[in-house]
């Protein structure tokens, strides 16, 4: 009995929508959450209008990742659902696991304005 040999092609794309998966789902929130770490302690334990540009710097940091994050997790959401209906319920639809993972990154990255909002909040205080 021999195995039918599945066609690399479709290796090669879940490779690279995993690899998306990684970016949008691990890497950018982490990202996000150290400009907002160093964002938060500059402001609580230091006096930020004196360190304008560190500031200035971090908060584009943030903004610019949430921004990004965000547009990648809905584009990722996007190529998912579109390959899921192409391909239906065959063998060489991606794994469910996929969708999720970039589900819960799209989730998070529309929940993390309320972090931005409590930094803009502490920064103004």
């Amino acid at each position: 009995m021999t195995i039918p040999k599945t066609p690399s092609r479709f290796f090669s794309r879940d490779r690279a929508f995993a690899r998306l998966v990684i970016i949008y789902g691990i890497a950018l929130p982490f990202f996000n959450a150290v400009s907002a770490l160093a964002l938060g302690l500059l402001v609580v334990y230091s006096d930020a209008d004196r360190h304008k540009v560190l500031t200035g710097f971090l908060c584009a940091c943030n903004v610019g990742g949430w921004l990004w994050w965000l547009m990648g997790s809905f584009r990722a959401v996007r190529l998912g659902i579109q390959r899921w209906v192409k391909t239906g319920q065959q063998q060489n639809s991606a794994h469910p696991g996929f969708r999720l993972a970039n589900l819960l990154s799209a989730g998070g990255a529309l929940s993390w304005i309320s972090v931005l909002g409590l930094l803009a909040y502490g920064m103004l205080g």
